[in-house]
């Protein structure tokens, strides 16, 4: 018997989540507290990766072309400050919305190295967190809604505290390697993570036509080696560390992964690109 199709974009979105986070049987789920997958040193990787921005980076150009002195900016998943920081040279304050305890660890230090006072912390999900969160005039959310259940209550919340634009960065193609990975490891096909296209629709079923940009990946899927590489891939694809599977893992990226010019190690796919959804609000329409 064929599955019943979802009606709406929104109970796509929520099949995709759901058939994601159950794969593998795992227990954790991007955004849970409780549950939360970067208490493993995901965190810390991340972190160090996310430390400091390109000139070029497509998102922080747009900020900086949009963000006024006076303005107050909302950076929903703000992670360990990738944006956050930056933000808080361009306005006068600054929002960051993080529910991991992991992740805000490393903001928190970040905020005191840098003794950046404009940027108030709320350690909360979105969108629980936003009766905490005062209205802003510029809002970014920047690769958070892979993980989000409940889509289209995520997106109201964004543009009902946003004054004068928003904009979500998020993948037009999937994350390289997964799919090979998936199948070779597990013998399964990889449950695909939402997005562009997926986003686009949830969008416009509440009514808010989108711009789009097409921007390159950035280089998070270049590695400095095949430890870094083995450690990325066991995360996102759940398997224990120091298992049978991650050697497993381990070897396939030896057989497989490719070398830059400059060291770096890449899955040999070309990079997928990202997306720059954002729409404008009341005057700046």
């Amino acid at each position: 018997m064929t599955p019943h199709a979802p009606t709406t974009w929104a109970d796509h979105w929520r099949d995709l989540v759901t058939g994601r986070d159950s794969q593998r049987g795992t227990d954790q789920r991007d955004g849970d507290p409780e549950r939360d997958p970067w208490a493993t040193g995901r965190a810390d990787r991340f972190a160090s990766y996310s430390k400091g921005l390109p000139a070029d980076d497509a998102l922080f150009l747009r900020l900086r072309a949009a963000v006024r002195p006076d303005d107050t900016a909302l950076d929903v998943g703000a992670g360990a400050g990738r944006y956050a920081l930056p933000l808080a040279t361009l306005a006068h304050e600054v929002i960051a919305v993080e529910p991991s305890p992991a992740m805000r660890r490393h903001l928190t230090e970040r905020l005191t190295a840098t003794n950046a006072q404009n940027v108030s912390v709320v350690g909360a999900a979105w969108p629980a967190a936003d009766s905490n969160v005062a209205t802003a005039d510029v809002t970014i959310c920047a690769h958070v809604v892979y993980g989000v259940r409940e889509i289209a209550p995520f997106l109201r919340a964004l543009d009902a505290h946003t004054r004068r634009l928003c904009l979500l960065a998020i993948r037009v193609d999937q994350h390289p390697g997964m799919v090979e990975l998936s199948q070779a490891l597990f013998g399964e096909e990889r449950v695909r993570q939402p997005a562009l296209l997926d986003l686009y629709g949830a969008l416009l079923e509440l009514g808010i036509a989108a711009d789009v940009q097409i921007i390159h990946a950035s280089s998070g899927f270049r590695f400095a080696d095949h430890d870094e590489a083995t450690a990325h891939f066991r995360d996102r694809l759940r398997i224990p560390h120091d298992s049978p599977t991650e050697a497993q893992l381990r070897e396939l990226l030896a057989a497989h992964l490719i070398r830059e010019p400059d060291g770096r190690w890449r899955w040999p796919t070309p990079a997928p690109r990202n997306a720059i959804v954002s729409w404008a609000k009341g005057d700046a329409r």
